[in-house]
């Protein structure tokens, strides 16, 4: 599943968590100053299932999170896709093993040369 931008007009596409995998490896993080106090974070999350840009804002930065770690979704309800990306109420790093998890669906093509092509 791909976020993809809306036009004017068009109805904006839900995204409920129950769409879309429990975890994701993340490609890339930025992090910008708010106004006033906080942060707005954008992230871009890879599962071979779903391949997502995600936005949330916090008070503290998580410098745990960094590209290659892997994370889950803290989202409510149905949120809207925007501006191809998805409003999350936060993106928590992976601490403990999920026996459940297989790895290769988390790893980005570009990672592995012969995946690329």
């Amino acid at each position: 599943m791909e976020i993809n931008p809306t036009r004017v007009g068009e109805s904006i596409p839900l995204i409920s968590g129950e769409e879309l995998p429990n975890i994701f490896r993340v490609v890339s993080i930025e992090r910008y100053p708010r106004s006033g106090n906080g942060y707005q974070n954008r992230a871009m999350l890879f599962h071979e299932q779903a391949q997502l840009a995600v936005e949330w804002t916090s008070d503290k930065v998580d410098f745990r999170l960094v590209p290659g770690s892997l994370a889950s979704l803290d989202m409510e309800g149905e949120v809207p896709a925007t501006n191809d990306s998805v409003q999350i109420t936060q993106l928590q790093l992976l601490e403990l093993p999920v026996p459940t998890l297989n790895l290769f669906e988390t790893i980005p093509p570009g990672w592995v040369p012969m995946l690329s092509t």
